[in-house]
């Protein structure tokens, strides 16, 4: 079995399948990452052609789409819509799409264990910043930790160092991610 997670750039590959592996932990799934633009994602058709590929797998057994919310007009609401247009499209295997409510920072920094810890110092996180990346950007410089933050490489170190448990406590989308994976 092996469940496909398509992210909105690159550069939330890593940490969302890290995510995933820590949330599923299960030798028998496997999962694999790929991603597109925000655009084609929210694009019904660009979007299932995107899927094609795994639509044709037959070890596929859902697809998870995953897109920022950020400060944009991207909704939540418009995000679930796609999805909804998106599984009326396909039938097998099916497809979610996950609001990720703001950005993949905002899941990462609901734990604030990994960041205090490479801050030296107390970190908190509003879970209504709707930009994450540029607060943490601004936290690193705030304590002289500027080269330290390289959101690339970093949020693949925090995303192996988070509290699963603890981010689904406080970070609603999180809980509809793992609902997303554990859910036929």
């Amino acid at each position: 079995m092996t469940i496909v997670i398509i992210t909105e750039d690159n550069k939330g590959r890593e940490p969302v399948y890290t995510l995933a592996k820590k949330i599923l932990s299960q030798p028998n799934i496997r999962i694999k990452s790929d991603f597109a633009s925000k655009g084609n994602l929210l694009d019904p058709e660009k979007a299932i052609a995107k899927m094609s590929p795994y639509l044709r797998d037959k070890d596929v057994s859902k697809i998870i789409v995953c897109v920022d919310t950020e400060c944009t007009q991207t909704s939540p609401q418009k995000i679930q819509d796609t999805g909804r247009q998106v599984a009326k499209l396909i039938s097998k295997p099916p497809v979610k799409y996950c609001p990720v409510v703001h950005a993949l920072e905002s899941w990462l920094a609901s734990d604030p264990k990994p960041i205090t810890k490479r801050l030296g110092k107390i970190f908190s996180l509003r879970q209504d910043e709707c930009k994450p990346k540029d607060f943490l950007e601004q936290e690193f410089k705030k304590a002289n930790k500027e080269d330290s933050y390289r959101y690339i490489r970093e949020n693949s170190r925090i995303a192996e160092e988070v509290d699963i448990t603890t981010i689904e406590g406080v970070n609603q989308s999180f809980k509809g991610f793992i609902k997303a994976l554990k859910n036929p």
